[in-house]
């Protein structure tokens, strides 16, 4: 059964990415030994000590991204290129962030409105670009994971200049211990150049499907190398030969994709329907988890360490949080350092909460002891069937979180003054 059209592309094309993985690797670390200094040394830590092994991965993926997408590797870096001279250009100004957020929103809009753009929508005398789309024509459905290491990069940056992230000198010299020091540790300045965040946004093994790095966290691992046990290597590469070989076991004998597809199940019973649902549910995890599991391995095999997805199997887990902190946990991750701790992490969650909690109680109070129930009704058909109901709603919801705001404030200055109400 290989009518997934997601697997079916990974599977198809995998013979050929496996070519290509057993040309990049060998050429990777014989490029590394002959030019990058020895792990032993502490040459690379300093600023002045450029990290070559980016110009490898430059030239590789500028090959590669050719191969895949033709002529549309030019759409791919005309976007970065502009993406980066809004970083540039802001540097520390309060306005990057937004513009960043601004031009990497509209762009994936347009991306899905225009299908990826022809060369010939922006002049007749581009047209013969368009005859060379490489082995993908749909350059721009990869380029999502592309456009997360974008906003990376930027904020990255923005944050270097904060001195309240900023390490001394001396701090330098020491390598980060654990993953969240690699991603909160600024590089250098130096570092956030056109050449290294060109490599880490179009780095080959985690172009196509990811998982996501940090720049901060890519550009750590070049300055500070961390040796990968063979075992590690060994027990990955296993685990992903048993799961694909799983895979095809239950493709071959277990039909449910199609079965799905087709909708063919009018004499099923109630339980054979749902484990038909059930096993799709599996494969959709077990599907995902091959495709991430061979892209990190081929960048663990490149000696760079990504987050790991898929940590838990799909039948492990009890909570929404949990299973999306396990399904997609590099996502995850990247969302609570660029989205959540920048809109004030729990604080802005909690008064949103709170906008719900005060709409319940003025509801019930209205039902209660003002407007009876057929008179709360009326109200809330008015209020949204009008376009003032609408804006009024709107005011109100804008002032009830503006009020939740300050309630939290009031309650943290009553402890700070040593009262507590226990209430």
């Amino acid at each position: 059964d290989n009518s997934d059209g997601q697997w079916a592309g990974f599977r198809n094309n995998l013979p050929k990415l496996l070519i290509v993985v057993s040309i990049y690797l060998p050429l990777s670390h014989l490029f590394s030994s002959f030019f990058v200094p020895s792990k032993t040394t502490n040459s690379l830590k300093s600023p002045q000590q450029p990290l070559v092994r980016t110009y490898f991965f430059l030239a590789f993926s500028a090959i590669y991204l050719y191969f895949m997408y033709g002529n549309s590797i030019l759409k791919i870096m005309l976007i970065v290129s502009t993406n980066y001279a809004i970083a540039k250009l802001g540097r520390n100004a309060r306005w990057m962030p937004v513009a960043t957020w601004a031009f990497n929103i509209a762009v994936l809009f347009l991306n899905e409105g225009y299908k990826g753009y022809n060369f010939s929508d922006f002049h007749e005398a581009l047209t013969w670009l368009d005859d060379n789309t490489g082995m993908d024509r749909r350059w721009d459905v990869h380029f999502n994971f592309t456009m997360l290491r974008l906003v990376s990069f930027n904020l990255d940056y923005y944050w270097s200049f904060n001195s309240d992230h900023e390490l001394v000198m001396e701090d330098r010299d020491r390598t980060p211990s654990n993953d969240k020091e690699r991603v909160a540790q600024p590089a250098f300045a130096g570092d956030y150049c056109f050449t290294y965040y060109v490599a880490f946004a179009l780095y080959a093994p985690l172009y196509v499907a990811g998982p996501i790095m940090t720049f901060n966290d890519f550009i750590s691992q070049l300055r500070y190398p961390k040796t990968i046990p063979a075992k590690t290597l060994l027990m990955w590469a296993g685990r992903l030969i048993f799961s694909l070989l799983t895979m095809e076991f239950v493709n071959h004998y277990m039909h449910m994709v199609a079965i799905s597809k087709t909708q063919a199940w009018d004499d099923d019973t109630i339980l054979q329907i749902a484990m038909i649902v059930l096993f799709n549910l599996v494969l959709i995890w077990l599907k995902l988890l091959i495709i991430w599991r061979f892209f990190r391995l081929w960048a663990l095999l490149d000696g760079i360490e990504a987050p790991e997805n898929m940590i838990r199997c799909v039948t492990n887990n009890y909570s929404a949080l949990g299973f999306w902190r396990s399904w997609h946990k590099s996502y995850n991750l990247w969302i609570i350092r660029y989205v959540y701790v920048p809109l004030g992490g729990t604080r802005h969650l909690c008064a949103v909460g709170a906008v719900g909690n005060i709409l319940l109680m003025i509801t019930a109070n209205m039902v209660g002891f003002c407007t009876g129930l057929e008179g709360t009704k009326m109200l809330i058909a008015e209020m949204f069937s009008s376009t003032q109901g609408y804006i009024t709603l709107l005011g109100c919801l804008g002032a009830l979180f503006v009020c939740a705001q300050i309630q939290f404030e009031v309650r943290e200055s009553e402890k700070r003054r040593g009262i507590f109400l226990n209430c």
